[in-house]
């Protein structure tokens, strides 16, 4: 029982780092602050992050890659944050996220 679950671990971390990076993407920027006792308050630039389940999978025809897929023919796409929904001005961050 062990074994095997090691196993099917080692194959899923195997494809897992065998997958390429694709398209680039651009992280809206984010005016945020880092707080201390003894030194107050530092405004900072930072930006935001979407998880790893925001981005597509795919290969490069454009078809998904699934279970079955050679990992080092697919490419973790980037995300266009405006069409997902994300938008930041100053140190605001707007969210319409939305799965249909």
């Amino acid at each position: 029982m062990v074994r095997s679950s090691i196993a099917a671990i080692a194959a899923a971390l195997s494809v897992v780092s065998a997958q390429q990076i694709g398209s680039r993407e651009s992280h809206p920027r984010l005016t945020t602050q880092q707080c201390t006792k003894s030194g107050g308050c530092r405004t900072q630039q930072t930006s935001v992050v979407l998880d790893a389940l925001s981005h597509n999978i795919t290969m490069k025809n454009g078809t998904a890659c699934g279970a079955s897929s050679d990992g080092h023919a697919c490419y973790i796409d980037g995300v266009d944050y405006a069409a997902a929904g994300v938008y930041t001005s100053g140190s605001s961050v707007c969210c319409f996220l939305l799965r249909v």
